[in-house]
């Protein structure tokens, strides 16, 4: 998909340049994107046609898109939230005139605007099964009696959680502006060939109470909180952020404005929500200025115990290149596979929080008795963030050296 709309990008500049010719992309991609989703976006402007590709964490992009007109001296930190429709983005960002350079990062990459949209789906559900006793929380009609008599087929009962979705969607966005919404749906249902006209207000006040919006928002300021933590480990106060930036659409939302300014008394700078990041990437085409990221998540290889041995921390600088030693568990082994994984529950390797990149197989490894094998593993993250691993057994030099490809790849 994301190699079909690139292209479609890349044939509209064609289109407004009025012929074709050799195109450069930066392409910018979320704050906690993984190792494999950066390189595959990366892939994919490449088969796209573009003749050369880079990617831009965004919150890096937002920095660059206000300029040098809002650094105090030409030192600055920067509070970035990027509050998309998916994920919730954090990163700081310290600009000391030369370089940019990020030092803490973190976010919910499980938390953004949809989440609210389902809830205020669940909301609504709510309402209507208390006004109509009416379960629009069902996937179907399935052996509900009172549903059934209210809908011929399971077709037009899937239409109407449709509408209702829609309504929710248009009633979160309007409580981003106003302090209460209107939702009226015009006919709910046919109960005894009358229709059914459902009608509710919501305040911003009562959806923010409701306990689903509530666990979200906890969520929302326990990200936030995290970082402010890991700034205090490095010295550094809420007063001494210069400046808030907000990104993404749902950062319209009052409730998530007012947390953010209660935690942090920064001044604010939130022009062009849903631009500003694209205007960061067209400046990152000129900037001189030198971009110094953070890793994410620990990166690692999985071993006995089903914990991540890990090669590059977190919140490292990178580029970066590590190594670590590992050895052989079995008598005359004769390969030793290594499963790569990121995430930052480094005890538990099947933690949802982590994510699995890449399978290799090193073969050919010198048959010793178990441990005393000696394979070196190293991992090398570029200025992009993508990671090329080596494995040598140094007993007879023997090599993997690839970029992942995000399969199992077996040498």
């Amino acid at each position: 998909m994301a190699v079909e709309i690139l292209s479609k990008v890349k044939e509209a500049i064609y289109q407004y340049l009025g012929h074709e010719e050799k195109i450069e992309a930066v392409i910018t991609v979320p704050n906690n994107f993984t190792t494999n989703a950066v390189e595959n976006t990366k892939n994919a402007g490449i088969r796209a046609g573009f003749s050369k590709v880079e990617t831009l964490k965004e919150p890096i992009a937002s920095v660059l898109a206000y300029g040098e007109k809002i650094r105090p001296d030409n030192h600055a930190i920067y509070f970035v939230c990027d509050f998309g429709g998916g994920t919730f983005d954090i990163a700081v960002i310290k600009y000391d005139g030369s370089e940019y350079e990020v030092i803490a990062t973190g976010g919910n990459e499980k938390l953004g605007g949809d989440d609210f949209t389902n809830a205020m789906i669940d909301y609504l559900n709510d309402q209507i099964m208390e006004k109509e006793a009416l379960d629009y929380s069902l996937e179907s009609i399935g052996d509900n009696a009172l549903l059934k008599m209210v809908y011929d087929s399971d077709v037009t009962y899937q239409r109407t959680k449709a509408k209702i979705a829609q309504k929710a969607e248009t009633a979160k966005l309007a409580l981003s502006y106003e302090t209460s919404v209107n939702v009226a749906i015009g006919e709910l249902c046919v109960k005894d060939n009358q229709s059914v006209i459902f009608e509710c207000d919501i305040s911003s006040v009562d959806f923010n109470q409701y306990p689903k919006v509530k666990r979200l928002w906890r969520d929302y300021q326990e990200a936030i909180e995290e970082v402010i933590e890991k700034l205090k480990r490095e010295g550094i106060g809420t007063s001494d952020i210069d400046h808030v930036i907000f990104v993404g659409g749902s950062m319209n939302l009052p409730e998530a404005k007012r947390i953010v300014q209660e935690l942090i008394p920064a001044n604010i700078l939130e022009d062009n929500l849903d631009t500003i990041v694209a205007i960061g990437a067209s400046s990152k085409m000129t900037t001189t200025k030198q971009i110094i990221p953070r890793v994410n998540f620990n990166l690692g290889l999985k071993v006995e115990g089903d914990k991540i041995s890990v090669i590059i921390p977190e919140q490292s600088k990178y580029p970066i290149e590590a190594s670590k030693m590992y050895t052989t568990i079995y008598d005359n082994q004769k390969e030793i596979s290594f499963e790569v994984y990121e995430g930052n529950a480094i005890d538990n390797v099947y933690d949802r929080k982590n994510h699995w990149l890449g399978k290799l197989i090193l073969n050919g490894i010198e048959q010793t008795n178990a441990g005393e094998a000696r394979v070196k593993v190293t991992f090398s993250l570029n200025q992009e963030g993508i990671l090329k691993i080596t494995a040598v057994d140094l007993s007879n030099n023997h090599q993997v050296n690839t970029e992942l490809n995000w399969q199992e790849l077996k040498y």
